[in-house]
């Protein structure tokens, strides 16, 4: 009924507990697709350990192709009517598959769930209930379904809607391609999408992963994720002005906070002026600028002040730069010590 995919990658310290809590689960008629990419450590021995013990269990190696070409290549041997991902440093609770399957009616083309977030401890991430009717109730509130679908994680997709229709994930970016497939498989939709505040996920946040390192090329990725947003509405002349406005605003914005949660002040400010100068200036306009950012800090954009841009803006956002960059040092030290204790 469901197919299971995870991409393992150096997992060893982690990818035995995940499987176990999915072999654990109180739904039984499943398979697990595990795509070794490639790894150096004991990940493989590990799995073909445990694929000795359950034959529900299949293992793939390949080359190391990224988290996206794992995924692809599971797909290929995806049995299951259902597929749903799980990451191998993450796990599940005991009743996720049986919770899904109850709002997997035969109209429900996409199941939505919510996900607890553990760091120290657990911390429920909770949806609120909500149906979206077909397509075009997905087009009046797009806002509200796009929020759901950053993650492939807690989600039952329709084999037959991706396998129809040769869906695959984008290989040629590492950031925002779950995002990306999530729209792309949304464009298929004719059914309905149920999101609910059931927990079918457990996110292990101090594990590590692509979250916690830099890209120089944020500011790329993000206009590509903007860019395939548009392509869900027909391209970039066809999406509404709210959307439009909304989005490019948000991820320049984001993209602000970003930097300077990263860097330094001079190197933020250098980042930020090739981002507004050159990656979003096709889509960068004055009234979007003016409608995200204070009087002061437009004017600073627009007499070219980043440096003064940058002082400004973490005065006044202490907790998206400051605090972020304080976060990350202490999520950081977490990570070591787990490397430490956990072997």
């Amino acid at each position: 009924m469901i197919s299971v995919i995870i991409p393992a990658y150096n997992a060893g310290r982690f990818i035995e507990g995940c499987i176990n809590t999915i072999f654990n689960q109180t739904y039984r008629d499943f398979e697990i697709i595990v795509v070794n990419d490639g790894s150096s450590d004991n990940t493989l021995d590990i799995l073909n350990s445990l694929a000795k013990k359950d034959a529900r269990l299949k293992v793939i190696s390949q080359k190391n192709g990224g988290v996206s070409a794992a995924r692809n290549t599971a797909l290929k041997h995806a049995k299951g009517e259902f597929i749903t991902y799980v990451d191998a440093d993450d796990s599940l609770p005991k009743t996720a598959f049986s919770d899904m399957l109850e709002l997997a009616a035969d109209d429900v083309d996409f199941v939505i769930c919510s996900y607890n977030e553990i760091t120290v401890k657990s911390r429920p991430n909770p949806f609120q209930n909500n149906v979206f009717d077909g397509p075009q109730d997905i087009y009046n509130r797009f806002r509200d379904f796009d929020r759901t679908i950053w993650w492939p994680c807690a989600k039952l997709y329709k084999t037959s809607i991706i396998n129809e229709n040769h869906l695959t994930y984008d290989t040629s970016i590492t950031f925002g391609e779950d995002h990306i497939f999530n729209l792309l498989y949304s464009k298929y939709i004719t059914g309905k999408v149920v999101v609910s505040e059931k927990m079918t996920y457990n996110y292990h946040h101090i594990r590590g992963g692509l979250t916690a390192k830099f890209y120089p090329d944020m500011d790329e990725m993000q206009k590509y994720v903007y860019i395939k947003i548009a392509d869900y509405f027909g391209g970039t002349d066809k999406i509404p002005k709210k959307y439009k406005h909304l989005y490019i605003g948000s991820y320049y914005r984001g993209l602000v906070e970003y930097y300077i949660a990263w860097l330094s002040r001079e190197k933020a400010a250098k980042q930020i002026q090739n981002t507004t100068e050159n990656t979003f200036a096709d889509i960068l306009t004055d009234d979007i600028l003016a409608e995200y950012l204070t009087p002061l800090q437009f004017d600073c954009i627009k007499s070219r002040q980043y440096t003064e841009f940058v002082k400004d803006y973490t005065k006044h956002n202490p907790k998206a730069t400051v605090y972020r960059k304080m976060r990350r040092i202490v999520r950081k030290a977490l990570e070591g010590l787990q490397k430490v204790f956990i072997k």
